[in-house]
């Protein structure tokens, strides 16, 4: 029989950066994460929830507004388009700040991804999480996750590309990896759909 965490882990999920040509915050929510961390807390996880975008310039009345922008190098096969690419949302170093305000490293870390082509925010940061996070397991879910599996197992970095459609699979998964015992394990489904990267 195996053994059962009681110390509730510490989950750390990130929305990273929108990179693009253009980009404004229209109310962009990461609501499959704040859907995952709701069932996390609700099955006793701790959770500490980093979003990327949470930063914009100029707010408006209604809270919509310019996301903060850094220029950045377009990626290959956009170099020949005449307009300036950038990373939309917080500053790196005020995404720093937040990892070293952290009370205590994450067990796991789950990193969601927006449409398809704005995974080179998602690779970097991977690459930043790996980096300050070492031996902590990383998986990657989301949009560009499940249409592009196998793209983001072969570049991503991360230890589990997770294509499951539904945030209860992500649960099952993430109490798998733990060996945290849920409170509500009869609402799941009888498994989870991810593999691991290679």
């Amino acid at each position: 029989m195996f053994h059962v965490k009681h110390i509730a882990p510490h989950i750390l999920l990130i929305n990273p950066w929108i990179t693009d040509f253009s980009a404004y915050n229209f109310w962009i929510k990461p609501l499959g994460l704040l859907r995952i961390t709701s069932l996390l807390r609700e099955n006793g996880f701790r959770v500490t929830l980093i979003d990327c975008l949470d930063f914009s310039i100029k707010r408006r009345k209604y809270e919509d507004g310019k996301f903060l922008k850094t220029k950045i190098d377009k990626p290959h096969p956009l170099k020949s388009v005449p307009r300036n690419y950038s990373q939309y949302g917080i500053p790196e170093e005020m995404l720093l700040k937040r990892f070293s305000m952290l009370e205590e490293k994450p067990d796991i870390i789950g990193i969601t991804s927006g449409m398809t082509y704005w995974y080179p925010g998602v690779f970097k940061l991977i690459e930043i999480t790996k980096k300050l996070f070492k031996n902590v397991p990383i998986i990657l879910g989301g949009i560009y996750a499940a249409l592009c599996y196998e793209h983001a197992k072969k570049h991503s970095g991360v230890d589990i590309v997770f294509n499951g459609k539904e945030e209860l699979e992500a649960l099952k998964l993430i109490s798998d990896l733990t060996n945290f015992e849920l409170r509500t394990p009869n609402s799941l489904p009888a498994g989870a759909s991810a593999q691991a990267g290679d």
